[in-house]
């Protein structure tokens, strides 16, 4: 057949069941222009990658840093876990002393003597021959007096 025109892409000449015509007048053969927009598709996503890049690189980045960040809460999680463990611990222990301290403090309630009780005492250690070993000051701001060692007659129980 007669050549319609030629291809604007390979400069050739078209025939007319392997031309393609548009809209601004120009004629195309199907496979330079195929060819072409295929060219085109590359270039644009080759310049859509080189633009976006920067963007991945820094996601990349971005998610590293979210992974080693989730690694230290769950690290931190542990120490929190831990400390919480020694606190209920020391709970526990002052919570037991706080007891036995309550105990003692209301045996030794028990063990004090009224007024006449301890004028009674102190008549009969006054009237005694025994002397005492030593004086321990330690004590006199707990209690209002001295600790007086008998010499192993008194044992505290």
């Amino acid at each position: 057949g007669k050549a319609v025109s030629e291809c604007y892409i390979c400069m050739m000449d078209c025939d007319p069941s392997s031309a393609i015509f548009v809209a601004c007048n120009c004629v195309f053969h199907r496979d330079c222009l195929e060819e072409w927009r295929g060219l085109k598709d590359r270039e644009k996503t080759a310049k859509a990658d080189a633009a976006t890049e920067s963007i991945k690189s820094q996601r990349d980045a971005l998610e590293k840093m979210c992974a080693e960040a989730d690694e230290q809460v769950e690290e931190a999680d542990k120490q929190v876990a831990y400390a919480q463990l020694q606190v209920d611990r020391a709970a526990s222990a002052v919570e037991q002393a706080m007891k036995k301290a309550q105990a003692t403090a209301e045996d030794d309630e028990e063990q004090v003597p009224s007024e006449d009780e301890a004028n009674e005492q102190e008549a009969e250690e006054s009237d005694s021959s025994v002397e005492l070993d030593s004086v321990d000051y330690r004590n006199e701001a707990r209690w209002g007096a001295p600790e007086v060692s008998l010499g192993g007659l008194y044992h505290n129980k």
